[in-house]
């Protein structure tokens, strides 16, 4: 299976051998020339058909739509207080010029 990346910036060609991106720009990789991901990638662009070698740097994994809400859905519950085991009483009184706060 060919792994599929989305232009994240634009990126004009300046050989023939090079593929221009536009941001937004949906590309199927066909070959990487390094082992770690960060040199040139050879890909198609899938609007446009054509070919070309590109710089890793300028395009990201596409996600598929239902793992991205997954992730944004982990993403709102991280940021949510817990709610508590039982509520919590408070009271607070003045007495005599000291202020007295109890909970339980």
């Amino acid at each position: 299976m060919t792994e599929k990346v989305t232009a994240i910036v634009n990126y004009e060609a300046t050989e023939d051998w090079q593929l221009s991106l536009a941001e937004g720009d949906f590309i199927e990789v066909i070959k990487k020339d390094d082992v770690d991901d960060d040199g040139l990638w050879y890909g198609k662009n899938l609007l446009g058909k054509k070919e070309g070698w590109f710089p890793a740097s300028c395009v990201q994994k596409k996600v598929s739509k239902i793992a991205r809400k997954s992730a944004e859905e982990s993403k709102v519950q991280q940021r949510r207080p817990e709610k508590p085991s039982k509520p919590a009483i408070a009271l607070c009184t003045k007495k005599e010029g000291m202020l007295s706060f109890f909970s339980n």
